[in-house]
């Protein structure tokens, strides 16, 4: 059995927000009087003690389109102090990217304030949710109110933008929020190995996307992208801790035939286990079918016969009684599948809780 396990549900926290000096520097980068600069009309106060810091936190790949630099700029400082309720400084316009504007806004506070991001760090699993800038956009109103319902904060700013290395269909959705989160955006994927068989891509995304719903999941999207040996899935979600995704194969069969009728027995004894889909997937290199399942939590745990078989049908022909008799010694097993091993034929066990 191959088990290959994504708990890469990521740690949504900022790498753009870092404390600056907290005497201002005013022949600095941030202050110069430019035609871009977009700082608060009102004089910038003093440092009222020593635990108080001028802090600053960073909006990358801004959209053009709402408006000139300082007039986003503007607009970002004022969104922030009113979903912080900190003292804010202002905003200024650090850079004009292919890509957009790089603002940064600037608050007083004793440290920083904690961020709740739906924006990811680069990793296994896609963070690009959608397929196009307009779909992102479609989806603004709706996700920035499902943000909102689960973690209980206002969000400082909320937009769509492409990562530097994205794909010409992927297209990342930004909303932060600060503060203590009730249930917090987790970012986590898996791997698909094969051909997925019996589904069309919409299909098995929208019957993944039920699953892991029906686990107590709220569900952002749901996102395959394709590469030469396998596909990635990329999951963005709310929930109070991060869920385990992990992807695990059952059973190696000949056929698609016989991979139909072990993933049946699989259902038929897995109907209490935390199962976001099940299918079998074709794998063009070796051959064989398996027998796949992905979890949203701990995958269930198998146990292999020591008898072996010479062919699929003697292996079926005992499955049952050998699982009566190691049910009769005590252990706790499901149901039985009957797959390929090094050695020709075997009884996988399907355990328990």
């Amino acid at each position: 059995m191959r088990s290959t396990l994504f708990s890469v549900l990521l740690l949504l926290s900022a790498s753009s927000v870092r404390a600056v000096s907290p005497a201002p520097n005013f022949d600095s980068r941030a202050f110069l009087n430019t035609a871009r600069e977009a700082v608060s009309q009102n004089p910038m106060p003093e440092l009222r003690g020593a635990d108080q810091q001028v802090l600053e936190h960073v909006f990358r790949s801004y959209p053009k389109d709402r408006g000139e630099c300082p007039e986003s700029a503007r607009k970002i400082a004022a969104d922030f102090a009113a979903a912080t309720g900190a003292e804010t400084l202002g905003a200024v316009c650090l850079a004009d990217g292919p890509r957009g504007f790089t603002i940064a806004v600037q608050y007083r506070a004793g440290g920083k304030l904690p961020l709740v991001s739906t924006m990811g760090r680069p990793s296994v699993s896609p963070s690009a949710g959608w397929e196009s800038k307009q779909a992102c956009e479609a989806a603004l109103e709706e996700e920035t109110a499902r943000f909102k319902r689960n973690t209980g904060l206002t969000p400082a700013a909320s937009y769509c933008y492409q990562e530097e290395y994205a794909r010409k269909d992927e297209w990342t959705m930004r909303i932060d929020g600060f503060g203590t989160a009730l249930s917090s955006p987790q970012l986590g994927g898996a791997y698909v190995f094969g051909k997925v068989l019996g589904h069309s891509r919409a299909s098995f995304l929208a019957e993944l996307r039920s699953g892991l719903e029906r686990s107590g999941l709220d569900v952002s999207f749901v996102r395959y992208r394709a590469s030469m040996a396998y596909g990635e899935i990329g999951v963005l979600y709310y929930a109070p801790e991060r869920v385990r995704l992990e992807s695990v194969e059952y059973a190696k069969v000949a056929d698609a035939a016989q991979c139909a009728e072990q993933l049946d027995l699989s259902r038929a004894a897995l109907t209490d286990a935390n199962e976001a889909i099940s299918y079998c997937g074709a794998m063009s290199v070796t051959g064989n079918y398996e027998v796949s399942y992905l979890f949203a939590g701990n995958a269930r745990k198998t146990t292999s016969h020591y008898k072996k078989f010479d062919s699929y049908a003697s292996c079926m022909a005992d499955r049952e009684s050998e699982l009566e008799h190691f049910r009769g010694q005590g252990r706790s097993v499901v149901g039985a599948l009957c797959g390929r091993t090094d050695a020709g034929w075997g009884i996988v066990f399907l355990n328990g809780k």
